[in-house]
Parts: structure tokens; sequence; C-alpha cells
């Protein structure tokens, strides 16, 4: 038999594949990380590599296993948000306030809830924050944190008019929403220059008529100079020649969006994920085997990693694979042979893209 050479059911299977994949729905390797944390809302990768998870249950996961931060100190809170400072230190949002994690002890720098936080250096961290026991905040108020000696100085520079969150661009310049249309922007070099008792002056950008906003939207600026606005139903992109729905007009994204090291851009909804760069995305919905998700990264390796109600799932060989059954138009098997033994298992077969 000539390996080279395709069967007809192949062939036949493959031909269908291409004429009808919007219609049959391309199944893509999505896979749940055993032993993973439930509730997870909100992914990091720190430089090291390491996998950090927000939610009900703040973990560290190597590759191979889970880390409580509880076994470190870290109260059983939510938390909404995870960075790192340039030391390797691990600081958390959370809904009773700001937590640094290094040398293997969790401290807390500021109170409040945090619905993001921005290390800016070693020494130096803001957070956009709003009163305890409130729940997520409609006004938050801009903090700084500061390292003075061994110990942590907090202070109230503003209100932002704004849940937040804040975002950092490359040049150093902080964005946060106003409305669903415009959105505010400072220099992060003003808040550190601060003093108690003067104003910061922060640049109201876009156009009018847009509407209020009450949470779940997110503006930032990519190392290409483009603008993302994640928000439901009224998602965009502008890179100076006006804004462009993203993915597609209508998208059900939700923030945060994040930006990889290579540039891509990942968007997700609750049953949408979209990957790549302004006019150009690979999409994924529940028809292509997608979990309900609340937050989604692409990792330096390519990994997307998504997090989901029931845990850590990885999308290995984004949109490179495709897993496919009878369901999706795969010819029936052939019974088995005299004398074999019958199997249920479901005949699938997996198509490397790539």
């Amino acid at each position: 038999m000539d390996m080279n050479r395709p069967s007809l059911a192949l062939a036949s299977f493959c031909l269908l594949s291409i004429a009808g994949s919007q219609a049959l729905g391309q199944q893509y390797a999505f896979l749940p990380v055993p032993g993973s944390p439930k509730n997870v809302k909100a992914l990091y990768q720190d430089s090291r590599g390491l996998l950090w998870l927000g939610g009900a249950d703040v973990s560290c996961f190597d590759g191979t296993r889970f880390f409580s931060l509880r076994d470190y100190g870290f109260p059983p809170v939510e938390s909404y948000d995870i960075t790192e400072d340039s030391s390797g230190a691990i600081w958390i949002g959370a809904e009773t306030g700001v937590y640094r994690f290094a040398g293997g002890r969790v401290e807390e720098i500021g109170n409040g809830v945090a619905v993001s936080v921005i290390a800016a250096t070693p020494g130096f961290a803001i957070a956009a924050v709003g009163p305890l026991g409130k729940g997520i905040p409609t006004n938050a108020s801009l903090i700084r944190m500061r390292r003075t000696g061994t110990a942590w100085r907090t202070e109230t520079v503003m209100s932002l008019d704004s849940p937040g969150p804040l975002t950092l661009d490359p040049s150093g310049v902080l964005l946060y929403p106003s409305s669903t249309t415009q959105w505010n922007e400072m220099r992060i070099e003003d808040v550190v220059r601060w003093r108690p008792g003067t104003r910061i002056a922060a640049t109201l950008r876009g156009a009018s008529g847009g509407d209020p906003v009450n949470g779940g939207w997110q503006i930032m600026r990519d190392h290409s100079g483009c603008l993302w606005g994640a928000a439901p139903g009224a998602s965009y992109y502008n890179c100076g020649d006006g804004p462009h729905p993203a993915p597609f007009p209508g998208a059900n994204v939700q923030a945060p969006a994040h930006e990889a090291s290579d540039g891509t851009i990942v968007l997700h909804g609750n049953s949408l994920l979209a990957i790549g760069r302004p006019g150009s995305f690979q999409i994924a919905t529940r028809a292509n085997g997608l979990p309900g998700i609340l937050d989604a990264i692409q990792a330096r390796d390519g990994t997307v990693w998504l997090a989901t109600t029931n845990g850590l799932y990885r999308f290995a060989s984004p949109f490179r694979v495709e897993y496919w059954t009878i369901r999706e138009g795969l010819p029936d098997p052939p019974g088995p042979s005299p004398g074999s033994a019958a199997t249920s298992t479901p005949v699938s077969i997996a198509v490397s893209l790539a």
C-alpha cells in the first residue's frame, strides 16, 4: 500500500472539511489541566515562565504542579489582577487590598478593593482601589505605594471618576476608561512626583457621546501604538485611522485584553476567543469546542491558556491542530473483523495545519 496516497475516504473527508468547515465547526484541542483550582478568573505569566492564576485561590503553575499562595499567607479572598516588578516580586490586586509576594512571603501593601495594580519598579506601585466591603467599585481611587526603608507607605492620590482598570503603555502613560468612547491619560512620572495637596492633570481623549462605564471596560495601547478598547458589544482597535470593530462588529468581548510578547493581541468573551493583529484574527467559539472563558493569555511559547470556572485549560498549537469525529463528517469506520474485540471508543482524526 502506498502510504503517501490518501485513501478515497480521507480525501473526501479533507474536501468536506474545506468546503464545510464553518458549518461543521473544527474541533480544537482545548485541554483541561489536571489539578487546577476552580473559578480561575485572571492569568499572568511571569519573567521565569511561571503561570499565575487569580480568582478564588491565587495559585502558581510551574508546568507540572500547582502551588496555592494560601500556604504562604495569602488570605482566602477573590483576586482580580496579577503582575510582576523588575525584581521578580509578584503583585496581586484582591478584594481586600494589594499584596506582594516575594521571598516565600506574602505581605499586604494597601487595603481596599484593588481591581488593578501596576508595579512600576521594585519600590513603587500604583493601583485602582475602591472601599472595602462594597464590591467592585464604580468610582475607584488611584493609590500610590512607595517603599520607605523596610516599610511601605500608601497614599491616595486622586479619584479616577472611573471604575478602572488602569493600563500602562510602553511610553509610561497610564490609561483608564471614562466612557465607552472616551478615556483618560496621565504620565506615571507625574504620579511618582505627586505631592499631597497638589493635583495631577489627566487628559480626556476620544469622541464624546459614549455610554457610561460600570466595569467590564478596558482601554490599552500596544507596542505598535494601536489603541484597544475591550467591552461587550463595543470592542475596537484604532491604529491612527479611526476605530475598527475587534474582532468583528458586535463581538461579545470582555476585559481584559492582553498583548503577548510577540505583539499578538488576545481578546476573549465567555464564548469567544480571538487571537491576532488588526484586521487579521483567528477565532474560536463554542462550536469549535471552546469552554466558557473568563480570561485568556498567550504564553511566550505560543500556548494559549484559558481561565474558566472549571479551572485552567491549555490550547496547545493554537489553530494548527484540529480534531474531527463522525459528528463533523468523518466516515464511519468499518465494523470489527471476525474474532476481534469490538470497541465503543469514538473514532477521531487529528489534522496538523502547520
